[in-house]
């Protein structure tokens, strides 16, 4: 698992010495940040753990990046594989505890962008895997344009993306995060493939120069 991340692998043999230096880049590890809300016990969560136990860890530097923390059996499975999770939620929480009120909302709201922008800084990823309505923080973190995205999709295309206020706003920053980087979309089988295809074309409205794809998902 893992084979998609590389779907732009270079393919002539490097001579100048610009090329040397991009050949060695492509012999370290590719890093690798996923964001999700958290790892509690569901299907989207379960596709994130065997993501993280079944890639290729000598081609893949991966990091999990959660906005909160459960205390799940995934958590502990994932930690025992030595898997890096970084908890959003620890951060916030060493300045405004869980339950503080109507400001402790708002302020833990504006603090998930603050961090996950940090984090995402500092961590430098090649590419950023995302799950569930988290792209607008991606969006708002503004990686670099070199930044590969995937974006798995979990459920109907058409009833996810339409489903609340949260999901059409996501669905905004997805047509603006498409038209800036490399971007695919991940379908968990053909089906989904064909119609995030004719969602991509109808609703994200994606301009015609613009070349992507839904990748079908592959163990």
């Amino acid at each position: 698992m893992g084979h998609f991340y590389n779907v732009f692998a270079a393919k002539n043999e490097i001579v100048t010495c610009q090329g040397y230096r991009e050949k060695r880049k492509d012999l370290m590890k590719t890093k690798v940040l996923h964001l999700i809300h958290g790892m509690t016990i569901g299907g989207a969560e379960t596709l994130v753990k065997d993501y993280f136990l079944l890639i290729d860890k000598d081609k893949f530097d991966v990091v999990l990046l959660c906005m909160s923390r459960h205390d799940t059996a995934y958590e502990q499975i994932l930690e025992e594989a030595g898997i890096r999770i970084i908890y959003v939620s620890d951060k916030i929480e060493q300045y405004i505890k869980p339950n503080c009120g109507v400001f402790g909302k708002v302020f833990r709201r504006l603090a998930l962008y603050h961090y996950i922008k940090q984090i995402i800084r500092e961590e430098k990823p090649d590419v950023i895997h995302t799950h569930l309505p988290v792209n607008r923080y991606v969006a708002f973190a503004n990686p670099p344009k070199s930044t590969r995205i995937f974006h798995t999709v979990h459920s109907e295309p058409r009833a996810l993306w339409n489903r609340s206020l949260e999901r059409r706003i996501e669905f905004q920053v997805l047509k603006k995060i498409i038209r800036k980087y490399d971007f695919h979309f991940i379908a968990l089988h053909e089906e989904m493939k064909r119609e995030i295809e004719n969602v991509g074309l109808e609703i994200l409205e994606v301009k015609a120069d613009k070349e992507w794809r839904a990748i079908l998902m592959k163990a």
